[in-house]
């Protein structure tokens, strides 16, 4: 199975997400979504580290970015995250 436009090849789960997040995307003319990569401060290294929304990409097969945008109060590392339909980037 080929994920959505990508030509990659993705699991039958992955293109299930996929379809299931394209219609309401294009209905609303969505076509990036840009969110925190994890919804709580980080962890210390060695610790797992819950609340990540790091599973859009993972679950649809699309790729995603995660990149540094600064520093919590208390000097712990921040990222966001983009996620984009695919295609979106020729626009």
């Amino acid at each position: 199975m080929r994920c959505a436009g990508t030509g990659e090849m993705s699991t039958a789960s992955q293109h299930g997400t996929w379809s299931r997040l394209r219609t309401p995307m294009a209905d609303n003319r969505v076509e990036a979504l840009a969110y925190p990569t994890i919804r709580r401060k980080a962890n210390v290294i060695g610790e797992m580290q819950m609340g990540t929304n790091c599973q859009l990409s993972a679950n649809s097969g699309l790729p995603a970015i995660v990149v540094p945008r600064g520093f919590t109060p208390d000097g712990l590392p921040a990222g966001s995250s983009y996620w984009a339909v695919p295609g979106a980037s020729r626009n």
